[in-house]
This record gives structure tokens, C-alpha cells and sequence, in this order.
């Protein structure tokens, strides 16, 4: 499992993109550019990878949820947000 924290709008872009490219979804029918989560939680938005599909929530709720998972930054650099996404 993985979270990444989403602060804009083109992070969440980025991280979209790299995921869908990756094969995750929202759901079994949701690709990961089909839904636009950040507009919902904005600056708090994370997104949680798990068994190759999506979960989001605030950033406040995944550090109360899983206090031992890092919660990893996004930054919405064009083709390079993270690296390759493990």
C-alpha cells in the first residue's frame, strides 16, 4: 500500500496520468483519469493505492487511518511527478 498527497491540482494530473498508465483503476469500470477526486477534497487530497485500484480521502484521515504508512509528496513536474510508481 501506498498514499501519495495530492496540494494541487496538477500534481493530482501528474499522478493520474503515471497510474492510469500503470494500469490502476477507481473501480473495475473507472480508469484513473476518468474521475477528478481532487476537485472534491482539493489542497488535502490523497490517494491510496492498494491491489491495483484507487482510494482517496484527506490527508488528515490517512494519517489518523495508517499512522505508520508514509504518506508520500506528489509534484507535478510534466512526464515526472514520481518516478516509476511502485
Amino acid at each position: 500500500m501506498r498514499i501519495y498527497h495530492c496540494r494541487t491540482q496538477e500534481d493530482y494530473d501528474c499522478l493520474m496520468q503515471q497510474l492510469d498508465k500503470e494500469g490502476y483503476m477507481w473501480s473495475p469500470v473507472e480508469n484513473a483519469t476518468e474521475l477528478n477526486i481532487w476537485l472534491h477534497y482539493k489542497e488535502s487530497t490523497c490517494v491510496r493505492l492498494m491491489g491495483g485500484y484507487l482510494f482517496a480521502d484527506t490527508v488528515e484521515y490517512y494519517k489518523r487511518a495508517f499512522p505508520f504508512v508514509e504518506i508520500e509528496e506528489v509534484r507535478g513536474k510534466k512526464n515526472d511527478c514520481l518516478g516509476t510508481v511502485r
